[in-house]
């Protein structure tokens, strides 16, 4: 088991090409997943939401991850902006998007947040920011 700042991780860690992921299953809404991450991997945007930049290393996380919830898990990007224009949380477009079919609809006028769905091969849904569910950490890499 890993000890990483204090925190025993355990079977919900991984890590890929120096990157560290974690998959909180902890239900929260996207504000209290964001601060989860911050206790889990550290301040100072050490700790964020998973934000998935190339296919390659998202389908190495979902791998990992996707047997561990049969729920939507969140992900660290949002249209809550600039509806439509679906950016990271720590900023800046998304580099890669993994959309399911019809998706983002912001059905109801009122879906601004990115989850996984876990059933539906990893591919992405925009949902309520309050809708609680689990998500996954990422540990930023300093200098990067």
């Amino acid at each position: 088991m890993l000890i990483l700042k204090g925190t025993a991780l355990g079977a919900n860690y991984i890590e890929k090409e120096g990157h560290c992921y974690y998959f909180n299953d902890i239900g929260c809404d996207i504000n209290d997943a964001r601060d989860a991450c911050q206790t889990i991997f550290g301040n100072n945007q050490e700790g964020k939401l998973y934000e998935p930049m190339t296919s390659r290393i998202y389908d190495m996380v979902f791998g990992a991850f996707s047997s561990k919830t049969s729920s939507q898990v969140w992900i660290g990007a949002h249209d809550t902006t600039n509806e439509g224009q679906f950016t990271y949380f720590s900023g800046g477009p998304l580099q890669y998007a993994n959309w399911y079919d019809n998706e983002p609809n912001d059905y109801g006028s009122g879906e601004d947040c990115v989850e996984i769905y876990t059933t539906h091969a990893g591919q992405w849904n925009d949902d309520g920011c309050n809708t609680i569910q689990p998500s996954i950490c990422e540990k930023v890499e300093q200098g990067e």
